[in-house]
């Protein structure tokens, strides 16, 4: 047994109008199914007759629908009650999954949802979808205009008018969908997009239509609002959020490098009812570390339950000012091309920004342990101002990017050959073979921004494709434009990338954004180990063959056991990381973005891209996965 559905008139529906009713069968066919008509006619309602109608097709959907006739002297106002319960006989543990507030929340079906009459929680629902699976087997109701939903210990017990029904009328519900088979809520979301979300209201709380994002919340969550902190210091708040309807109180910790911190007692209800709490942190000095993340978690204690969730805080920066360089590189064909180079204090990142937007060198001072009090970079030059090559520090340096200056070459099998970081967009093939981009006009200037509280400096790209000298095969992709943005802050060893696609075209877009990365950390591909998440961490040293695997957000390239990782995280959830690892040849990730714009839509995603001194301290920019870069302070 799978689940069960049931009905009531009213109000009141307890005792119901049609509790101890007979009811009459009638069965019809057509080419594409059959319905089932269960009809009533209600002792408590005289003159009104009640129709249960049920569609079957052949799936593992069908549907139900009301109609009720109103054969009486005078008008009614009637709704039904319609419940549904999954059964779901074997499965051993069964999750809940609905969207709240645009957020997909999936948690154990014994403590959520808690929507009693009247409903809270309900309220914020977004989709008019809801789901109950566990063990590969999914029941799920979706409907498309009901006043109300509760749960009444019911996966989903939903309120539908009929509205006044004068004398001799007659009205119909709107249908609800059940579906009971394999898979699990991405079944369910998947058949109310396909098929029913064009006939979801677009008023009322429990039928307003959203694309939220497909991440999946629990019904309790912690998060922090700034992650990202300038010097030994963090100012921030953690956020409470609960997305049930009972009241939850509780005592909250915030457990970090320098011991546990007791922020004190918190009540919170409903998911749109975040409770707040600001949060002042000591960080360890950088300059004995020089240690840039770290493993932070924040606990929520109840009377019944205790909740720990991993937060991320990444030290990005210590406020030392960012300098930048401009200059020029030669290039074969006597191509002469601009450059940036922007330096930390503790990390150099060099780029030719015409080229593909592409960097071509990460650096940091040899050894690694001399990052820990940095060094002052050369002060920035007025913007503008042109030099020949960039003023050394004295140190000896090691590019963590492996790439091909000053011009790309044939490697393995693709020609050409850029490396280090760049971004693509293609319609099929390969991430880094010829791409529209490569016949788009490129432009670039520097940036100044605060962000999160954070000065970024670095510098912007944009490729608009045009029509002078693209095949005709893309001339559709016309008034496209690509912008990556590149930011670091004065003294941190973080890159972030942030890349927007802008659907300028007369069409629809659908393309693929890939970041693509060619990592050599500690200078080498050689002897590099990659860790990565999938149901787990796991590890990879070299050796020949290719594993193309995805990842779970993070991943981390490593020179050995002791030695630097290059670490990317990436904060959209839709995208898919991929290990890129190459056998002896090294270990170069790409991430990838399903882009589906209408014309004039933007689509953006980031990744951060760090030099962690070990693996320690790679793992602990995890948390980081699927934190958006805050939007520019006011």
């Amino acid at each position: 047994e799978l689940l069960r559905h049931s009905c009531g008139l009213g109000p009141p529906f307890a005792p119901s109008a049609i509790s101890n009713c007979s009811w009459t069968p009638h069965i019809t066919r057509d080419e594409t199914g059959l319905t089932v008509a269960l009809r009533s006619q209600p002792e408590r309602i005289s003159g009104v007759t009640f129709e249960r109608l049920i569609r079957l097709a052949g799936s593992s959907m069908l549907e139900v629908q009301y109609r009720l006739v109103n054969g009486s002297s005078s008008a009614c106002t009637l709704e039904v009650s319609a419940g549904t319960s999954a059964e779901l006989d074997g499965v051993r543990q069964s999750q809940i999954a609905c969207v709240v507030d645009g957020n997909v929340i999936v948690d154990e079906s014994d403590r959520f949802p808690d929507w009693d009459d009247p409903s809270g929680g309900a309220s914020h629902l977004s989709e008019p979808w809801i789901a109950e699976f566990g063990d590969g087997m999914v029941v799920g109701v979706i409907w498309s205009d009901a006043r109300d939903v509760t749960s009444d210990n019911r996966l989903a017990e939903l309120i539908l008018p009929f509205g006044t029904v004068a004398p001799g009328g007659t009205a119909t519900t709107a249908p609800i969908a059940l579906y009971a088979g394999p898979g699990d809520w991405h079944a369910v979301r998947s058949r109310w997009r396909s098929q029913y979300s064009s006939q979801s209201s677009t008023s009322g709380h429990a039928g307003t239509q959203s694309h939220g994002p497909a991440a999946a919340h629990p019904s309790i969550e912690i998060t922090i609002e700034r992650p990202f902190a300038v010097g030994n210091q963090v100012t921030t708040s953690v956020s409470v959020t609960h997305a049930n309807d009972d009241p939850m109180t509780g005592h909250v910790f915030l457990e970090h490098p320098n011991g546990t911190t007791d922020l004190g007692e918190v009540s919170t209800r409903g998911s749109g009812n975040p409770v707040v709490v600001p949060v002042t942190l000591a960080l360890p000095e950088w300059g004995t570390t020089g240690q840039a993340a770290f493993p932070v978690s924040v606990t929520l204690a109840t009377s019944e339950t205790t909740y720990r969730f991993p937060v991320p805080i990444v030290r990005v920066g210590d406020g030392r000012p960012v300098g930048v360089t401009i200059g020029d590189i030669a290039q074969n064909g006597g191509v002469t091309r601009q450059t940036i180079t922007l330096d930390t204090g503790r990390m150099r990142v060099k780029a030719i920004p015409t080229e593909r937007g592409r960097i071509h060198a990460l650096e940091t001072p040899s050894p690694l342990a001399t990052n820990g009090a940095g060094y002052t970079p050369t002060p920035s030059p007025p913007i503008g101002t042109r030099f020949a090559s960039h003023p050394d520090t004295g140190h000896e340096w090691t590019n963590h990017l492996f790439s091909s200056v000053p011009d790309p070459k044939p490697w393995v099998w693709f020609n050409p050959w850029f490396g280090g970081v760049s971004v693509h967009l293609r319609d099929g093939g390969w991430h880094t073979g010829t791409t529209c981009l490569d016949h788009a006009r490129w432009e670039w200037h520097p940036v100044e921004t605060r962000r999160g509280g954070v000065l970024w400096n670095g510098f912007s790209t944009t490729a608009t494709v045009e029509a002078s000298g693209i095949p005709p095969d893309q001339a559709r992709l016309v008034g496209l434009s690509v912008t990556t943005t590149y930011l670091v802050a004065g003294g941190g060893t973080t890159l972030v990338a942030e890349t927007t696609v802008t659907n300028g075209t007369q069409s629809r877009l659908h393309s693929n954004l890939t970041l693509g990365t060619y990592l050599q950390p500690g200078g080498s591909v050689n002897d590099v180990v990659v860790h990565y998440l999938r149901h787990g961490e796991r590890s990879r040293a070299r050796a020949h063959g290719t594993l193309w695997s995805t990842t779970e957000g993070w991943i981390a390239v490593a020179s050995g056991n002791a030695g630097p990782a290059l670490t990317i995280v990436s904060s959209d959830s839709h995208a898919r990381m991929m290990c890129g690892d190459m056998g002896l040849l090294g270990v170069h990730p790409f991430i990838s973005s399903e882009i589906d714009l209408v014309p004039g839509g933007t689509q953006t995603s980031t990744t951060y891209i760090a030099v962690a001194r070990d693996l320690d301290e790679a793992r602990a920019y995890r948390p980081l996965v699927g934190t958006a870069l805050p939007m520019a302070d006011a």
